[in-house]
């Protein structure tokens, strides 16, 4: 089946030009060109589309405007936006309703490439319904007291105090992902460092977005028995001891960076979940958060999983396989067919590690999943592993069960 393809620009030239630069794709994608908002929202009515790019300043309908419109009317669409231009405040207009921000010119690849990424993460979520709803967050709601700490911290200047601040609210973190990857505020023509793009930016470019009151929204939920704090505070200490893990192996940069995000989003799914689902869902993770089978209990009685639901959409908001992978398939490492050193077998021994010192318990053979391991590494390197992590919580002060297989 065809990729159906809606181009918007005002300009005819600029459409013209679409049409000749993407004429060859046309045995695969099946597009229509829309001369201003106005003609899109005729085209939107009558087709559903699998991706909408649109310019921005346009004189009857801008291109935030109509991404607005299809956010609500037609989730299933991914938005992108196609500028010449881009300030401080069409990224504010734009943050909530785009998924992607290109700039103009953009290379023919680039495009084809996102597309294509983005169609072939629907293997990953099935479900239409859930995926939906997915596809229409804009932003995710975050800490009310981390958000006053960060906003503090932008209003000192102090961008290392911000990158501190963040990784304690994994929600944050993913907002910011979302914003810096996307080229919102950066023109990232190639894959770059997600750190090191975050230092290229002006503090107080990020002051105004967070001074803006409808940017972002806190939760609101306070629920007796249920800490959304501690589970990100447990995302934060795997995130950290994977880093430590992949530092180890003197791997390079990206590597590293991959393996950190991938710990400090693993369980990212677990907010949408509470989006998706509310008290049923906050009822169940209660009940039944220390089981073992944690998992496939979810995917029986909602129809998904956290790791899956996490994953797709760190996968919308910031391509990048390596740690779409590792919270995907964080519980369970051997559920994929590939196997060789990467943030996901990082992650996967260190979320485990983690998770049994919470409990009090110590690491055993059958906590982690051998029939991955067995393929990759040997037990002495796991044991190394576990070395590691000791030294990690030594370091924070945290009781460590030092017994281990």
């Amino acid at each position: 089946m065809k990729i159906k393809i809606l181009f918007v620009d005002d300009e005819p030239n600029v459409l013209n030009s679409l049409k000749r630069l993407f004429y060859p794709n046309k045995t695969h994608w099946d597009m229509d060109f829309a001369n201003g908002g106005e003609s899109a929202l005729d085209f939107l009515k009558n087709k559903e589309y699998d991706v909408v790019i649109s310019d921005m300043f346009m004189p009857d309908i801008d291109g935030a405007e109509l991404l607005k419109w299809v956010r609500k009317n037609s989730p299933g669409t991914m938005r992108f936006i196609l500028s010449g231009y881009s300030n401080i405040e069409l990224v504010k207009k734009t943050i909530m309703p785009a998924h992607k921000f290109f700039h103009k010119p953009c290379p023919k690849q680039k495009i084809e490439e996102e597309i294509n990424w983005l169609i072939s993460l629907r293997k990953l979520l099935p479900d239409k319904k859930i995926r939906d709803k997915i596809n229409q967050i804009g932003l995710l709601p975050i800490n009310p007291f981390i958000y006053s700490m960060l906003r503090q911290a932008l209003y000192e200047k102090n961008l290392n105090e911000f990158k501190k601040i963040v990784y304690y609210d994994p929600g944050m973190f993913l907002n910011i992902y979302k914003i810096i990857m996307n080229s919102f505020l950066i023109e990232n023509l190639e894959l770059k460092s997600f750190f090191k793009l975050l230092h290229e930016i002006d503090p107080s470019v990020l002051k105004f977005i967070f001074e803006s009151q409808d940017t972002f929204q806190v939760y609101d939920f306070c629920i007796e028995k249920f800490s959304l704090n501690r589970i990100w505070r447990h995302a934060y200490r795997t995130a950290f001891l994977a880093k430590n893990i992949a530092q180890a192996y003197k791997k390079d940069f990206l590597f590293i960076e991959n393996t950190f995000i991938s710990g400090l989003l693993h369980n990212i799914g677990i907010l949408l979940m509470i989006l998706l689902f509310k008290s049923d869902y906050i009822d169940f993770f209660i009940n039944n958060m220390h089981k073992k089978n944690f998992l496939d209990l979810e995917q029986k009685v909602f129809n998904i999983n956290h790791a899956i639901l996490g994953a797709y959409l760190v996968g919308i908001w910031g391509r990048n396989r390596d740690i779409v992978e590792a919270i995907a398939f964080y519980d369970k490492p051997s559920l994929i067919k590939k196997r060789n050193l990467s943030p996901l077998s990082i992650v996967h021994f260190g979320e485990k590690i983690d998770k049994n010192n919470v409990l009090g318990k110590s690491l055993k053979l059958d906590d982690i999943d051998l029939v991955y391991y067995k393929e990759l590494i040997n037990i002495e390197i796991l044991k190394k592993w576990y070395k590691i992590a000791l030294f990690y919580f030594k370091n924070l002060n945290e009781k460590v069960n030092k017994k281990f297989l």
